[in-house]
């Protein structure tokens, strides 16, 4: 599975630059209070979230046709 290791990396690095640009933090630390949420998604934010997630839609299904037909112990 170091393969799909590898790959899954990969999109949770995007994932986490996306937050960064868009919430201030890549964990969303302090990011979501009660109430809703700390910060305004800056201008580009909602297109760096529709870029990633057109990304991840198009990245992912092959990762799990990979592990669908990986044998495993």
């Amino acid at each position: 599975f170091a393969l799909m290791l590898a790959h899954c990396a990969v999109l949770r690095e995007q994932i986490l630059r996306a937050s960064a640009a868009c919430f201030g933090h890549r964990l969303l630390m302090d990011s979501v209070i009660p109430g809703g949420v700390a910060t305004d998604l800056p201008a580009d934010g909602p297109d760096i979230l529709q870029s990633l997630v057109t990304g991840i839609r198009r990245q992912f299904p092959p990762l799990v046709t990979l592990y669908d037909n990986t044998a495993s112990l």
